[in-house]
């Protein structure tokens, strides 16, 4: 065989090749883009650095997955940092947060109840 025709074939063969894996990289470009909006429309809310535990069973909007939905809540403060001190039903003690992380949480959630509760009554 000649080769020239060898030469243009496997040219032919790799300009081809990579044309199809520049598109394939341009469409997967924009699916990353996509689930990166999506991704910042549910991470909305402005959390303190304490609650990176919570998101995992909580949400990551905070409006429940495993467990239950910590917006719109009807526990005071003093009654969020017991549960966060002994753990309720499924939910384990916190032992691993500070004081301050706890009442930092605390603090967050009421003030998510008050935002979110406007013109409930008390």
């Amino acid at each position: 065989m000649n080769p020239i025709k060898v030469f243009f074939t496997i040219f032919a063969l790799g300009l081809g090749l990579a044309i199809v894996l520049g598109i394939i990289g341009l469409q997967q470009g924009d699916l990353a883009e996509e689930e990166n909006g999506a991704q910042e429309d549910v991470v909305a809310l402005d959390l303190p650095p304490s609650f990176d535990g919570c998101l995992a069973c909580h949400g990551q909007n905070l409006e429940g997955a495993s467990a239950p939905s910590l917006i719109d809540t009807d526990l005071s403060k003093e009654e969020i940092i017991q549960v966060l001190q002994n753990g309720l039903g499924a939910m384990p003690a916190q032992t691993h947060l500070s004081a301050e992380e706890m009442e930092e949480i605390a603090d967050y959630l009421v003030s998510l109840d008050f935002e979110e509760g406007e013109g409930q009554q008390e």
